[in-house]
């Protein structure tokens, strides 16, 4: 059985992203939501993988990053997030090992 290249932090599928790519992307998007919005209530609607890359950037913890799961249609709260300002290597370090 092969490596599942979608849970390398580093390498993605063919003309897709890795997840660093992933997290880098929506860290910095979540970044602007906070500099362009702040003091509000934001409604994001994304794919589950979305989701769950920001619930880890909430918690500045990716170690249930594989196990965690946002069931469809259903909502996400988080209530006083701040958008995280964390090197990507500590988060990194935090995703299970495959």
């Amino acid at each position: 059985m092969g490596t599942n290249i979608t849970r390398l932090w580093e390498a993605g599928p063919t003309k897709g992203e890795s997840i660093y790519d992933v997290v880098k992307r929506v860290r910095d998007r979540l970044a602007e939501l906070e500099i362009n919005y702040a003091s509000k209530t934001v409604l994001i609607v994304a794919h589950g993988f979305v989701a769950k890359t920001i619930r880890a950037l909430a918690k500045a913890n990716f170690s249930d990053f594989f196990d965690w799961k946002l069931v469809n249609g259903s909502m996400l709260a988080l209530p006083d997030f701040e958008s995280p300002i964390l090197d990507t290597d500590v988060l990194k370090v935090s995703l299970p090992l495959v």
